[in-house]
């Protein structure tokens, strides 16, 4: 015998019978190996444990010469027994037991040789193994079994499925070969909760026939329900809009269940729905109103079921946040649409602007000016943005043109955003040219011969004139007839000039009339650019009379015309 090692593999050969061929590390103790492993013609012995070592390992055999023995149909025997890839422990032919020379494999150790069959034999299959023995109404089965047959013929393989005992699947396997595991798939859609199912399976090999091999029976159990994740109808809301989730339910059993909205503000739980008897594929809908939350919450929901006390997963919806919601547009009031009006510094009026968030409100008044047809060109306000916290009304300080249309719209803002704009009004602002008189006549009483009187002193007053237009205005004066018998017009004996009153720079000083000129019976300018400010509005004509010395006597009666006109 010859001794053969490879690292921790070790080869024994006999030059006439055969080889063993040991896959993992062998070890023992004695003096005498050949007592130990013997090959025989067409055997082999091996001692398992000899020398307090172990040769019990995993090993291929080589027998020589078998062909020729004249073996019809031989088989692996061990201590007297067959031994195949079914039997524990197991033999596996790697060539044809009929070859000259034969090599397979054992896995443990004894007394091995190859000897002829005593004749035909069946298949043998093992009983039928299941995947999954708690199944659920969702899930698919599969079984396998392993098929032999000791004289290496390939077999056809019948498995039976049953549900309640009734066949209701088959499935064939022709042209197995003998140790193949072989498996067979049941879809769960033949069967529903609480069925009882098992599978049979047998085996021809074209002559014999296996038998019966009968799993055990196993229960079909209740499947638990499904929701579907939370959607939104609405992932930006705002503060007064209600926000609405659904999930839709599905039990694979068909079976109703309980459905449960847990809705939640900043992580705190803050309000649920509970929906009974819901049916199998229903869509239901959750509403959460806005009174139960503010701008910058944040916002999610969940939902569970429940059927046949069996619980779904729970599902979260993702994190939504209330977003502020910008004030609604305002109503204007006045100036009406396309209103003409002669103030240049109007009042404008609108409606309160609705906050959900009960925000602040600031107005913006916007004015454009459209067109400006004033005579001098005194076109200076284009464009106006004013502001007005929490107030709806704005009275101009700014003056508009004259002759001029202007656009205006209001848009409210809540220092966040800005809101819709108003609808646009358009409003005109016309030129007025207008004055009025303090007094209806100036009386000088009685005055003798050659003496001047005049109205500087206030004895007797002057005559103020005041702008009661929207313009700047020139002032003019001229008398209807002369004062005096003796003395005609554009004399010294009747004069006229610019006055001041209380108000400071309300007209144009240097180039009005500083000194008394002579009334005249046509127009002559008298005060320049009197303004139409409220507090600077008033001018004054100032009289000078000279009696002649020989002026009759009687009531001196003349007629003053004061006109204005555009600076």
């Amino acid at each position: 015998m010859t001794l053969q090692k490879t690292t921790s593999r070790m080869a024994f050969i006999d030059s006439n019978f055969g080889e063993v061929y040991f896959w993992g590390g062998v070890n023992g103790t004695g003096t005498n190996l050949s007592d130990d492993i013997r090959f025989y013609n067409n055997s082999v012995v091996v001692n398992p444990f000899t020398g307090g070592g172990n040769f019990n390992r995993s090993a291929n055999i080589t027998f020589y010469s078998i062909g020729n023995r004249g073996f019809s149909a031989p088989r692996i025997m061990r201590n007297g027994t067959v031994c195949n890839r079914t039997t524990a422990p197991q033999c596996i032919n790697f060539t044809a037991l009929t070859a000259d020379t034969v090599v397979f494999n054992v896995s443990a150790w004894s007394n091995y040789s190859i000897a002829e069959s005593l004749g035909p034999t069946a298949p043998a299959l093992t009983v039928p193994a299941f995947n999954n023995t708690v199944p659920k109404t969702n899930d698919d089965l599969r079984t396998n079994t392993t098929y032999t047959d000791d004289n290496g013929d390939a077999g056809t393989l019948t498995f039976a499925w049953k549900i309640n005992n009734s066949v209701v699947y088959t499935e064939n396997y022709t042209s197995v070969e003998s140790g193949t595991v072989v498996f067979s798939n049941f879809s769960s859609g033949y069967f529903g909760l609480n069925d009882r199912i098992n599978v049979t399976v047998n085996a021809t090999d074209g002559g014999l026939s296996s038998g019966t091999a009968n799993s055990t029976n196993i229960t079909v159990l209740n499947t638990a329900p499904n929701v579907s994740t939370p959607y939104f109808n609405n992932t930006t809301p705002k503060t007064f809009e209600d926000i609405l989730a659904n999930t839709t339910y599905t039990d694979p059993d068909g079976t109703a269940g309980t459905v449960q909205f847990r809705w939640h503000i900043n992580n705190t739980y803050a309000f649920n729905l509970t929906v009974s008897n819901v049916a199998n594929g229903t869509v239901l809908f959750s509403n959460f109103s806005s009174t139960n939350y503010s701008r910058t919450d944040k916002i999610n929901v969940s939902v569970n079921a429940t059927s046949d006390s069996l619980n779904s997963a729970t599902l979260y919806s993702p994190n939504i946040t209330v977003i502020n919601t910008p004030p609604s547009a305002v109503n204007l009031s006045v100036p009406l649409a396309n209103e003409t009006l002669t103030n240049r510094s109007p009042f404008f009026n609108w409606t309160a602007a609705w906050d959900p968030d009960d925000d602040n409100v600031t107005y913006w008044l916007v004015i454009e000016r459209l067109s400006c047809t004033d005579k001098n060109n005194d076109c200076f306000t284009s464009l106006l943005n004013l502001s007005a916290r929490n107030m709806t009304n704005i009275s101009l300080i700014n003056q508009l043109d004259v002759d001029s249309t202007y656009n205006w719209s209001i848009i409210a803002n809540d220092s966040l955003e800005y809101g819709p704009r108003s609808t646009v009004r358009n409003v005109t602002i016309s030129s007025l040219n207008a004055i009025s008189i303090n007094a209806t006549n100036v009386s000088f009483g009685t005055i003798n011969l050659n003496i001047e009187d005049n109205t500087t002193d206030y004895s007797p007053a002057p005559i103020t004139i005041r702008n009661d237009g929207n313009i700047r205005v020139n002032l003019t004066a001229y008398a209807n007839q002369s004062l005096w018998v003796r003395q005609s017009l554009n004399t010294s004996y009747f004069m006229f000039m610019a006055g001041n009153t209380s108000q400071s720079n309300a007209f144009n000083w240097s180039g009005s009339e500083q000194s008394f000129r002579n009334m005249s019976n046509i127009q002559i300018g008298f005060a320049k650019q009197l303004e139409f400010n409220a507090t600077r509005n008033l001018a004054e004509l100032e009289l000078s009379i000279t009696s002649p010395s020989d002026e009759p006597d009687g009531t001196k009666l003349t007629f003053i015309i004061i006109e204005s006109v555009w600076y």
